[in-house]
């Protein structure tokens, strides 16, 4: 093609035909431009193509991620309502309301609010994408106000959940572990049985474990730490909240 527009030109030339020549100067440079374009075109093409590729992939991904993060976050709200729920009713049984608990089954009630779960977020595919510059391949708006609207809720829980955690391990509530056996209400949910023994002087027996139970001193830490889990329990709602809305938004993403 080009030896052929190459011998043309040349014959015009040789001819001193210069209008024509300049006509055929003219569409040659159209040709090339054309050509040029299409080229571009093209290769918009593929880079189009390859994002909506990278992008459906990376959309997938968090959807798999978020998805294991909902399940565990739906699982541990409803054991922190359940753990509430026992905290109320042993406060109000500490404040002397006729509640009729068998001892057992009061020991078995103060053992399990202590055990204490930490949510750990599926959050892997967003932290890469973050640091990688990948979430620009996000089009979505309200998918994106949405990842950033989880993130403040899944800081808020995290500003929370440390200093519950670490101050039920404090000094503040070693009587409270000591007298209630914590360490064994944890053993029986791995099936341990290598608790410490008990030192008799915290071996209570009913009427004695009833009557700290109802002291002012086990009802004001309790309290406290009733206070703080209900804390914590509101931020878990919140996160549940954003995560399902973050799977919503990125349902609609993946729609064709």
């Amino acid at each position: 093609m080009l030896f052929l527009l190459r011998k043309i030109r040349n014959k015009m030339i040789k001819e001193s035909k210069v209008g024509q020549y300049l006509l055929y100067a003219i569409g040659e440079i159209f040709l090339v431009v054309i050509g040029i374009l299409i080229a571009v075109q093209i290769g918009d093409w593929n880079d189009e193509r390859l994002q909506n590729t990278q992008r459906i992939e990376l959309l997938e991904s968090l959807k798999d991620d978020f998805s294991q993060s909902f399940k565990q976050i739906k699982i541990q709200l409803q054991q922190e309502k359940e753990k509430n729920a026992t905290l109320k009713q042993l406060l109000n049984y500490s404040a002397g309301a006729p509640i009729d608990i068998p001892t057992d089954t009061l020991l078995d009630k103060l053992q399990s609010v202590w055990l204490l779960h930490y949510f750990n977020s599926y959050m892997t595919t967003f932290e890469q994408a973050k640091s990688s510059g990948k979430l620009s391949l996000i089009k979505s708006r309200n998918l994106l106000n949405s990842l950033s609207d989880l993130e403040v809720s899944l800081a808020g829980l995290q500003s929370v959940q440390i200093p519950i955690l670490d101050k039920f391990g404090s000094n503040e509530y070693s009587d409270i572990r000591i007298h209630t056996h914590v360490l064994e209400g944890s053993d029986k949910k791995y099936d341990d049985n290598n608790s410490p023994l008990r030192h008799p002087d915290y071996n209570l027996n009913n009427e004695d474990l009833i009557a700290y139970i109802r002291t002012p001193l086990f009802y004001s830490k309790m309290n406290n730490f009733y206070t703080n889990k209900i804390y914590y329990e509101d931020w878990v709602s919140v996160v549940q909240t954003h995560l399902d809305r973050v799977l919503i938004e990125l349902d609609n993403s993946l729609l064709p």
